[in-house]
């Protein structure tokens, strides 16, 4: 809601990724693991595509953005 996204995967692919790159614990290591795990393990209709990882960059690029403010 803060971020005005809706429920499809891509937006929660965009707030998952807000929320990592706005944490500083966040290392380089549980964001690829993350993607991985997203990609190939979650269960079909869960999982995200190209597109969604795409979305997820951004929103872990805008949250880093909004962490070092």
């Amino acid at each position: 809601m803060l971020l005005e996204r809706g429920m499809d995967i891509q937006d929660e692919a965009m707030v998952i990724g807000f929320t990592m790159g706005n944490s500083e614990s966040t290392k380089s290591w549980v964001r690829w693991t993350f993607e991985f795990i997203a990609r190939y393990l979650y269960p079909s209709g869960y999982r995200f595509d190209e597109n969604d990882l795409i979305d997820f960059e951004r929103g872990f690029a805008y949250g880093y953005t909004r962490y070092k403010i």
